[in-house]
């Protein structure tokens, strides 16, 4: 009993809970006569208001239940959806960036307003997941190893099999920008009754994931919309310059100068004349979607690979990467071979048929 004493004292009450009632808990745990979950049930035969079954204590509804539900009214909030992922960079190859654009929709998702859209930025291993789920692909890392939302799914999927109530998803929303944060809102609830049971705060981009998953309606606060949506004609405009940017500044990586990509040298096998000649129109013209193609193409990829191998001191691998790219050219010149033989093949049968159609032809008339 002096241990139940010293744990009085230093116990911190919850609102509406009196020392005594508390000692009443403790004391029943304590002498192991009944369970602790028995010792505080609560009844409401006697009076409406809940009472503990040992003391009588009056217990206040906030030991009860704390949850306070986060204020959604639908009429202050625009319905989105989730209408493009955009990824900068390789996948599994460095930090990933990139953003979401959502754009109202109808009740049907149909787009309701294709002229503005909200943009969010997004990284890392959501945007990976949010985008493998557009795709229709199958979630996850490589070799299918589970990503953090994933991991989080098989959570709530558990959950819901062992709960004794039905609850799903019900909604996701952007309720607030703080800063130049965007702040989220999940809601589980009863999917019959739309009943909501319980929310949290989240990332948007993580709740864009959870209601592509769940199949569940995205929600943006018309405060957010009015003053974050922009013109998608900016956009593109905008988009255009930042490949173009970035074009430049890829090229400007590559261990190798520009001049090594656009000039062809005497050594160089004709296939790779061919990319830098290509790539110097494409620059001149400003074609930057023909520069970034020809830029990952693999015979350059692996031409520059050779060269900044060589730089390096590495002749071994500079001598790898140079086999690799004549055995890759050798079997494109094959391939090219097999395919104009098979044209020249196939032409030569059909004028074979139409010799013997048209001989049959004039047989058949001289009979």
């Amino acid at each position: 009993m002096k241990v139940l004493a010293e744990t009085l004292r230093a116990a911190s009450l919850p609102h509406g809970v009196s020392r005594r009632h508390l000692q009443c808990q403790l004391s029943a745990a304590y002498r192991g006569g009944t369970s602790r979950s028995r010792a505080v049930r609560l009844t409401a035969r006697e009076t409406s208001a809940p009472r503990c079954r040992r003391c009588r204590h009056i217990v206040s509804a906030s030991f009860e239940s704390s949850y306070t539900p986060y204020p959604f009214t639908e009429a202050d909030y625009y319905q989105v959806g989730l209408q493009m992922v955009q990824k900068s960079g390789f996948s599994g190859v460095g930090p990933q960036q990139g953003y979401f654009l959502l754009m109202r929709v109808t009740k049907q998702d149909l787009v309701e307003d294709s002229e503005r859209g909200l943009i969010m930025s997004v990284g890392g291993d959501t945007l990976e997941s949010v985008a493998q789920l557009a795709a229709g692909l199958p979630t996850g890392a490589r070799g299918g190893r589970p990503l953090s939302l994933d991991l989080l799914w098989q959570v709530l999927e558990r959950g819901q099999e062992i709960s004794k109530r039905t609850w799903a998803v019900l909604r996701v929303a952007v309720v607030e920008l703080r800063g130049q944060t965007f702040v989220g809102r999940v809601f589980f609830g009863d999917p019959a009754s739309g009943q909501v049971a319980w929310d949290c705060d989240c990332r948007p981009s993580d709740a864009c994931w959870l209601a592509l998953k769940s199949k569940a309606p995205i929600w943006v606060h018309q405060s957010i919309w009015e003053d974050c949506a922009v013109l998608l004609r900016d956009v593109q405009r905008g988009a255009e310059d930042r490949q173009a940017e970035s074009v430049f500044a890829e090229l400007s990586q590559v261990p190798t100068p520009t001049a090594i990509m656009t000039t062809p040298r005497p050594a160089d096998p004709e296939p790779l004349k061919r990319l830098k000649m290509e790539m110097r129109v494409a620059l001149k013209d400003e074609d930057y979607a023909a520069a970034a193609r020809i830029r990952d193409h693999p015979f350059m990829r692996l031409h520059c690979s050779s060269l900044q191998a060589a730089q390096d001191g590495d002749e071994e691998r500079a001598a790898q990467y140079e086999a690799q790219l004549a055995e890759a050219i050798r079997q494109h010149e094959l391939e090219e071979r097999q395919g104009v033989w098979q044209r020249e093949a196939d032409k030569q049968q059909r004028r074979r048929q139409q010799h013997d159609s048209g001989s049959g032809g004039a047989s058949d008339k001289l009979v």
